[in-house]
């Protein structure tokens, strides 16, 4: 919209809205998870301030609550043919999940907000279970 125009709206009242601003990832700056060469959890934004230890102790608890035992870190997803179920941690989906079924992609909360609470926990926990199960 021209900024003219937006300026003669705006005096009459009238709010104009813009497109936010769509962070853009690549594959190498995701910290991505697999487990059973299907399942990959992918840690957004609001967790890259979290160390490498904590996510993988958050992980290996939520691996060991599932009864699963391969757990890999995995960079590049377009090399893994089974993904099943994408589940990423308070981020918009990355361009690069663009050609993944959107049914099988599952927007958590962050690792911080799951941990919060034993009620986030255990929300959590029982909603990745439904679905994996």
């Amino acid at each position: 919209m021209e900024k003219n125009l937006e300026n003669k709206l705006s005096h009459l009242g009238i709010s104009v809205w813009k497109n936010r601003f769509q962070e853009v990832y690549t594959v190498s700056e995701l910290d991505m998870y697999l487990i059973d060469d299907c399942y990959l959890f992918i840690f957004g934004t609001a967790d890259q301030e979290r160390t490498q230890n904590d996510k993988e102790f958050f992980l290996n608890t939520l691996f060991k609550s599932l009864y699963k035992e391969t757990k890999s870190r995995q960079i590049n997803p377009n090399e893994i043919p089974d993904i099943s179920h994408i589940f990423i941690f308070n981020s918009e989906v990355p361009e690069f999940l663009a050609d993944f079924n959107k049914d099988n992609i599952f927007v958590q909360l962050s690792m911080e907000s799951i941990c919060s609470s034993r009620e986030t926990k255990t929300d959590f926990l029982n909603t990745v279970k439904e679905i994996i199960n």
